[in-house]
Protein backbone atom coordinates (compact mmCIF):
# COMPACT_ATOMS: atom_id res chain seq x y z
CA UNK A 1 0.00 0.00 0.00
CA UNK A 2 1.11 3.55 -0.90
CA UNK A 3 1.83 5.51 2.00
CA UNK A 4 0.09 8.59 0.89
CA UNK A 5 1.50 11.10 4.15
CA UNK A 6 4.94 11.78 2.48
CA UNK A 7 6.04 13.11 -0.99
CA UNK A 8 6.36 11.01 -4.07
CA UNK A 9 9.74 11.06 -6.14
CA UNK A 10 8.71 10.60 -9.64
CA UNK A 11 11.90 10.23 -11.81
CA UNK A 12 11.74 11.80 -15.68
CA UNK A 13 13.71 13.17 -18.25
CA UNK A 14 12.91 17.27 -18.37
CA UNK A 15 12.10 17.38 -22.39
CA UNK A 16 8.83 18.67 -22.94
CA UNK A 17 7.16 15.85 -23.57
CA UNK A 18 7.84 14.25 -21.04
CA UNK A 19 6.83 16.97 -18.46
CA UNK A 20 3.71 16.81 -20.01
CA UNK A 21 3.55 12.96 -19.43
CA UNK A 22 4.15 13.89 -15.54
CA UNK A 23 1.49 16.45 -15.13
CA UNK A 24 -0.80 14.23 -16.51
CA UNK A 25 0.77 11.24 -13.99
CA UNK A 26 0.72 14.22 -11.29
CA UNK A 27 -2.74 15.28 -11.78
CA UNK A 28 -4.15 11.16 -11.91
CA UNK A 29 -2.00 11.05 -8.44
CA UNK A 30 -3.51 14.28 -6.74
CA UNK A 31 -6.99 13.01 -7.33
CA UNK A 32 -6.32 9.34 -6.04
CA UNK A 33 -3.70 10.27 -3.27
CA UNK A 34 -5.18 14.20 -2.39
CA UNK A 35 -2.51 13.67 0.82
CA UNK A 36 0.13 13.04 -0.79
CA UNK A 37 3.12 15.54 -1.62
CA UNK A 38 4.41 15.21 -5.61
CA UNK A 39 7.83 16.09 -6.54
CA UNK A 40 9.77 15.39 -10.04
CA UNK A 41 13.55 14.42 -9.78
CA UNK A 42 14.65 15.70 -12.87
CA UNK A 43 17.08 14.20 -15.46
CA UNK A 44 19.03 15.10 -19.05
CA UNK A 45 19.44 11.25 -20.59
CA UNK A 46 22.65 10.52 -22.27
CA UNK A 47 20.07 10.49 -25.47
CA UNK A 48 19.52 14.14 -24.98
CA UNK A 49 23.16 14.97 -24.52
CA UNK A 50 24.57 13.16 -27.24
CA UNK A 51 21.71 13.54 -30.25
CA UNK A 52 24.40 12.29 -33.02
CA UNK A 53 24.52 8.92 -31.03
CA UNK A 54 20.96 8.47 -30.22
CA UNK A 55 20.75 4.90 -32.30
CA UNK A 56 23.73 3.69 -31.14
CA UNK A 57 22.78 4.80 -27.19
CA UNK A 58 19.65 3.34 -27.53
CA UNK A 59 19.71 -0.08 -26.93
CA UNK A 60 21.78 0.99 -23.75
CA UNK A 61 18.79 2.64 -22.43
CA UNK A 62 19.88 6.32 -23.58
CA UNK A 63 16.90 7.95 -22.34
CA UNK A 64 15.64 5.92 -19.24
CA UNK A 65 18.72 3.96 -18.02
CA UNK A 66 19.41 7.21 -15.19
CA UNK A 67 16.35 7.45 -14.33
CA UNK A 68 16.21 3.42 -13.99
CA UNK A 69 19.05 3.46 -11.88
CA UNK A 70 17.93 5.98 -9.71
CA UNK A 71 14.98 4.09 -9.16
CA UNK A 72 16.67 1.13 -7.88
CA UNK A 73 18.96 3.47 -5.49
CA UNK A 74 16.09 4.67 -4.27
CA UNK A 75 16.00 8.19 -5.23
CA UNK A 76 13.14 8.71 -6.61
CA UNK A 77 9.67 6.25 -5.62
CA UNK A 78 8.78 5.74 -9.62
CA UNK A 79 9.76 6.39 -13.32
CA UNK A 80 7.70 8.15 -16.44
CA UNK A 81 8.74 7.17 -19.40
CA UNK A 82 7.16 7.39 -23.25
CA UNK A 83 7.36 3.93 -24.24
CA UNK A 84 9.02 4.98 -27.31
CA UNK A 85 12.10 5.20 -25.57
CA UNK A 86 11.74 2.39 -23.45
CA UNK A 87 14.71 -0.14 -25.56
CA UNK A 88 15.18 -3.60 -26.52
CA UNK A 89 13.58 -6.75 -24.39
CA UNK A 90 13.31 -7.48 -21.88
CA UNK A 91 11.37 -4.18 -21.07
CA UNK A 92 11.38 -4.57 -17.46
CA UNK A 93 15.10 -3.79 -15.73
CA UNK A 94 15.70 -6.33 -13.42
CA UNK A 95 14.20 -5.10 -9.70
CA UNK A 96 11.72 -2.39 -11.38
CA UNK A 97 8.31 -3.26 -13.24
CA UNK A 98 5.68 -1.34 -15.80
CA UNK A 99 3.00 -1.00 -13.19
CA UNK A 100 0.63 1.37 -14.93
CA UNK A 101 0.00 3.66 -17.58
CA UNK A 102 -2.57 6.15 -17.84
CA UNK A 103 -5.45 6.04 -20.26
CA UNK A 104 -4.98 6.97 -24.32
CA UNK A 105 -5.63 10.27 -24.84
CA UNK A 106 -8.35 11.41 -28.09
CA UNK A 107 -6.51 10.20 -31.13
CA UNK A 108 -8.52 12.64 -32.76
CA UNK A 109 -6.15 15.54 -31.18
CA UNK A 110 -3.52 16.47 -34.20
CA UNK A 111 -3.03 18.99 -35.92
CA UNK A 112 -2.86 19.10 -39.95
CA UNK A 113 -1.74 22.06 -42.04
CA UNK A 114 -2.32 22.69 -45.51
CA UNK A 115 1.31 23.54 -46.31
CA UNK A 116 2.91 21.01 -43.81
CA UNK A 117 5.12 21.26 -41.38
CA UNK A 118 7.57 24.35 -41.38
CA UNK A 119 10.99 23.86 -42.75
CA UNK A 120 9.91 20.41 -43.86
CA UNK A 121 9.92 19.11 -47.58
CA UNK A 122 7.01 17.84 -48.98
CA UNK A 123 7.20 14.57 -51.24
CA UNK A 124 6.12 14.79 -54.30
Amino acid sequence: MLNTTRTIRIGARTSPMSLAQVARVTEDLRERYPDAGIELVPFTAAGDLEPGRQAELHDKGAFTGEIEDALLAGACDMAVHCMKDVSGYPLNVPGTVFAAHPARADIRDALIHPGGAPGRVRPR
